[in-house]
C-alpha cells in the first residue's frame, strides 16, 4: 500500500440490491446437528449453492444417498453444484485423521488388554 498513489473505491448500491434480490428468489434454509449441516433448497435452473463454511477435505456431501462433489468456491470456501429443483443437501463433517487416529487408539487399548490380561496370568503363575 502506498499513500504516493491513493485508490478510491465506491460499492455499486444497484448492482448489490439486484444480487440481494436474487438471492432471496432462490432461498436455501440451513440447519445444523453435531457435526452435519442440512441445506434444503429450491432453484429454478441447474446452480451452485455456495456455503461459508471453510473448505476441507474432511467435509462429505450428499443428496438422497448420492454422493455429491465438493469444490473449492472463493480461495477457502465450499460449493455443490445441484440440479434444478427442490432438494435437500446433507454435509457431515469427520476430521482428517480420525479414522487413522481411532483405529490407532483401539489398537494400543487392544495390545494394553492383552499385555495386562499376561501380566496377571503369569504374576498368579509365581504365586
Amino acid at each position: 500500500m502506498s499513500f504516493e498513489s491513493p485508490t478510491f473505491y465506491r460499492l455499486d448500491t444497484q448492482a448489490l440490491t439486484e444480487a440481494i434480490q436474487k438471492i432471496k428468489e432462490q432461498p436455501v434454509e440451513v440447519s445444523t446437528s453435531k457435526n452435519k449441516v442440512f441445506a434444503t433448497y429450491e432453484v429454478k435452473q441447474d446452480t451452485s449453492i455456495f456455503f461459508t463454511i471453510p473448505y476441507d477435505k474432511g467435509w462429505s456431501a450428499y443428496q438422497d444417498g448420492k454422493k455429491l462433489e465438493i469444490k473449492q468456491a472463493q480461495t477457502g470456501f465450499m460449493k455443490v453444484d445441484v440440479p434444478k429443483g427442490k432438494g435437500t443437501i446433507t454435509l457431515s463433517f469427520i476430521p482428517n485423521g480420525f479414522v487413522i487416529g481411532a483405529a490407532c487408539s483401539l489398537t494400543a487399548l487392544l495390545l494394553f488388554g492383552i499385555y495386562n490380561h499376561r501380566r496377571n496370568l503369569s504374576k498368579t503363575e509365581k504365586d
